[in-house]
């Protein structure tokens, strides 16, 4: 009976400490705290009862939580003894932090796990993205930081290449674009121009090489031809010229002379046509004269030398030219002589030296060998080597001069059938002329 109401005893006192924990408010108002009453064991020892409280791994705690070593049990709150909770806003063991909120953007998780890259959270004002992943070609890198063209890493499917830098002038642009003819950015070593077109005719190529001479297309207000070759015979000269008369070189099939010159009395014409006689222009030390025609009694023969004003050319023997001129009135040596001279003819001596017949008047051909034979040369010359004047049409009605050596100072001329027909008994023929070489 005594060992029961001493256990009864010792319940009492347990209830009476609860109860002497109520205590009075700052107001005076009567708070009171109420706690779970720890689990109590009775013992008794040499007839006396022992109430003590007690967890239940069998360590022994007081009321506020507290083992009797002086350590916290990790299970409870620090301050009721409640189990640790996530978002208490308290950091207990197992959290690395507990900011009292669930917000998943900003340093502290809804789990307690302190923010950080590649938790697949963004965490606001820190992180530009998180796609919890270390691949560098997407969208956001393994920094998280959002992909961009410069950023070193080449975003898969939105850009062609990125080489960490804003130079235009490399094999990657600053639009992360691989480098390109045409892109407008001169790429240093491998391009020397770029206009970002595709026009032939500037200054510069669509291949984006510099303009020139002999790259086969026409620079617009540069060049007037380009034919891709350096010849200067053809259409276009290896200066991507047209070719023109004067440049100095013979457009073939064109000009027959190019000598680069304007002057018309060499070999070669302004015209670019080579100089000859009868074109109209002296050539010098070439020719005496040069009328544009081919009449030889226009004072211009047609072989370009210094020729009778009148007269008619018949024929040349011996590189000389000789000539009929019409004498007004009788056939006089005289007259037949002053005929040639008005025409800027001369008379022709009748024989080689020394002939009766010649004086200093007449003009030695060397042409006619027999003296006292006037014509017979010629005659030969003219219609074969058996005819004489009498018989040589050529030679009708004209008359050779006889150094006034000869019957009444006349002249000797020809007939048909007849020879040195006197020509001071004749008038109004032709007197035998020739053109001083």
């Amino acid at each position: 009976m005594a060992r029961g109401m001493a256990r009864g005893s010792s319940v009492a006192f347990a209830a009476a400490l609860v109860i002497a924990g109520a205590c009075a408010g700052d107001d005076g108002r009567q708070e009171t705290s109420f706690t779970t009453a720890p689990a109590t064991t009775t013992t008794t020892t040499a007839g006396l009862s022992t109430t003590s409280a007690s967890d239940t791994s069998g360590v022994e705690t007081d009321t506020d939580g507290a083992t009797t070593d002086g350590t916290t049990d990790a299970s409870t709150s620090s301050t009721t003894g409640a189990p640790a909770v996530c978002g208490d806003g308290e950091v207990q063991a197992g959290e690395e932090c507990d900011d009292a909120n669930d917000d998943d953007t900003d340093a502290c998780l809804s789990t307690c796990v302190a923010a950080s890259c590649g938790d697949g959270l963004v965490e606001v004002d820190v992180e530009a993205c998180d796609d919890a992943n270390d691949d560098d070609t997407d969208a956001c890198l393994s920094t998280c930081e959002a992909a961009s063209c410069g950023d070193g890493h080449l975003q898969a499917g939105v850009e062609e290449c990125d080489d960490a830098n804003a130079d235009d002038t490399d094999a990657c642009t600053a639009a992360c674009k691989v480098a390109a003819c045409g892109d407008g950015f001169v790429q240093k070593g491998v391009e020397a121009c770029d206009d970002m077109n595709d026009v032939d005719t500037d200054a510069c190529l669509p291949t984006c090489e510099i303009a020139s001479c002999g790259d086969g297309f026409v620079h617009e207000g540069v060049e007037e031809c380009d034919d891709m070759n350096g010849v200067d015979t053809d259409a276009c000269l290896g200066t991507c010229k047209l070719p023109t008369c004067g440049d100095g070189f013979v457009h073939e099939g064109v000009e027959e002379c190019d000598d680069a010159n304007m002057v018309e009395t060499d070999a070669c014409l302004a015209t670019c046509k080579a100089a000859s006689c009868g074109d109209g222009k002296v050539q010098t030390g070439v020719e005496e004269c040069d009328d544009g025609n081919k009449v030889d009694n226009d004072g211009c023969t047609s072989t370009c030398k210094k020729g009778p004003t009148c007269g008619t050319f018949f024929t040349t023997w011996n590189g000389w030219s000789y000539y009929k001129v019409t004498v007004a009135g009788t056939l006089t040596d005289v007259n037949v002589r002053t005929a040639c001279q008005n025409c800027g003819l001369k008379a022709p001596c009748q024989a080689t030296d020394p002939c009766q017949f010649n004086d200093a008047l007449c003009l030695q051909t060397s042409n006619e060998t027999s003296c006292g034979n006037p014509m017979l040369g010629l005659a030969k010359q003219l219609c074969g080597g058996a005819a004489t004047p009498a018989n040589c049409a050529q030679l009708y009605n004209t008359y050779q001069y006889m150094g006034t050596k000869w019957t009444n100072a006349g002249s000797c001329g020809a007939k048909a059938g007849s020879w040195c027909v006197n020509g001071a008994s004749q008038s109004n023929q032709s007197a035998l002329c020739v053109l001083a070489k």
